[in-house]
């Protein structure tokens, strides 16, 4: 998602909990700056806007420490979940782009947007 959306802190750490295999994980603030490679200084600000947002759940889990995972059960999660799921399939198949134009095109989902505004 940072190829579409820039490399900041806040969308490293989204796009982290929205790969598939860290969908279900509980991560401690330690753990998730290892593993963006951002310093956790950065990792903690942007925890609490994606908690604030409801995109992750928050636990105390002792005096000073909290898990975070994601709140599968926001519908904007959702959506973006399915957003990731797409960027990913295009990425790897580069005529997904044209099928999924064409099915837009075709369907009435769209009915107020032309299908160029959006992809």
């Amino acid at each position: 998602m940072e190829r579409y959306f820039g490399r900041t802190p806040f969308i490293k750490i989204l796009d982290f909990f929205l790969d598939s295999k860290e969908r279900n994980n509980r991560m401690i603030l330690n753990s998730i700056a290892q593993k963006t490679g951002l310093h956790s200084y950065s990792v903690s600000r942007f925890l609490k806007k994606l908690v604030e947002y409801e995109i992750l759940n928050e636990e105390s889990v002792g005096a000073r420490t909290k898990i975070y995972w994601l709140n599968q059960k926001n519908f904007i999660v959702q959506v973006l979940m399915l957003l990731k799921d797409i960027i990913s399939a295009v990425e790897q198949d580069e005529t997904l782009i044209q099928r999924i134009r064409e099915f837009l095109e075709k369907s009435k989902v769209l009915k107020e947007f032309s299908v160029s505004e959006i992809i």
